[in-house]
């Protein structure tokens, strides 16, 4: 791995753990918000879905199932970028070997994407962003409605 490559990496992999931090902080709010049974954001899909009292806890249950999925990548990313590159002999490699980077390692190999090495984090960067985008009130709700 070129220097430029090794940058780019590390790069890829700071924005990788900032957009998962941003995504978790983001999907919390408003998880926190559907902790309770009686919530603005369970209010407003019943009243948008123009749904009876009987699919109120199914509609709760969907919209808390929902918001979870939005936090899964996020947290492997951020339990496996501290652990990707590793420090062999005071050389900096990706850490293929070890097992403590499933997720990483087949995006790093071309498994999830078209693209391999950078080119594949790029692609995972840019789905963790379309995520980032997706997490709020409107959208959980319209999809939650779908799902009823």
């Amino acid at each position: 791995m070129t220097s430029t490559d090794f940058r780019l990496l590390v790069k890829n992999l700071n924005k990788l753990e900032k957009t998962s931090k941003k995504i978790i902080k983001n999907a919390l709010d408003i998880m926190n918000e559907l902790k309770d049974d009686d919530n603005e954001i369970l209010e407003n899909a019943m009243d948008d879905g123009n749904l009876e009292d009987d699919k109120k806890q199914v509609l709760l249950d969907t919209l808390r199932d929902l918001s979870l999925k939005w936090i899964r990548d996020a947290e492997i990313v951020l339990t496996e970028v501290p652990k990707f590159v590793v420090d062999e002999d005071g050389i900096y490699i990706v850490d293929l070997d070890s097992g403590e980077c499933p997720f990483l390692n087949e995006v790093w190999n071309g498994d999830y994407y078209d693209q391999t090495e950078n080119e594949g984090l790029t692609e995972l960067l840019k789905d963790l962003e379309g995520q980032l985008e997706d997490i709020n009130e409107e959208k959980l709700i319209a999809n939650a409605l779908k799902m009823v």
